[in-house]
């Protein structure tokens, strides 16, 4: 499971993820699914959130192209500045999604 804070699948152009196919092949590993770490489509910020979607989706395809079958949207908002400031981040609170039937519903859809 590789996470995209390190590479940002759903931005590589089709030959930038044939290379990476190609570099894992000749190692002798692949990918069993990819992450997307942070990148909420309920960000509280309107225009992230449009931008996660619109990421999100192109992250789709790209696991799509390179038969990847696992995906995994994250619907984390990002750290805080506590939490970036801490040894571990979990050991500070993290922004919270509001409580709202409607939330699920537009995440779930």
């Amino acid at each position: 499971d590789l996470t995209d804070t390190w590479l940002p699948y759903g931005d590589l152009t089709s030959e930038q993820r044939r290379a990476l196919l190609g570099i894992l092949d000749d190692v002798g590993l692949g990918i069993s699914a990819i992450s997307l770490s942070r990148r909420s489509i309920l960000d509280h910020n309107e225009a992230d959130a449009a931008e996660n979607l619109a990421y999100s989706y192109r992250s789709i395809d790209a696991a799509a192209e390179m038969g990847i079958h696992t995906l995994c949207l994250g619907l984390h908002q990002p750290l805080t500045a506590a939490q970036q400031a801490a040894t571990w981040f979990w050991h500070e609170p993290g922004a919270a999604d509001p409580d709202d039937p409607a939330v699920y519903a537009y995440a779930v859809e």
